[in-house]
């Protein structure tokens, strides 16, 4: 029981990480590109 626990608890903390990763990789990207129009 504690083990299911405490994998769970991991693959949220993963998951979590993964998800502000690609979110800060597409946030990045965006202004990338904002700033590139502007710079036209």
């Amino acid at each position: 029981m504690g083990e299911n626990l405490l994998w769970g608890y991991y693959l949220q903390n993963v998951a979590k990480h993964d998800l502000m990763q690609v979110s800060h990789t597409l946030f990045t990207q965006t202004l990338r590109q904002i700033s590139d129009e502007f710079a036209e």
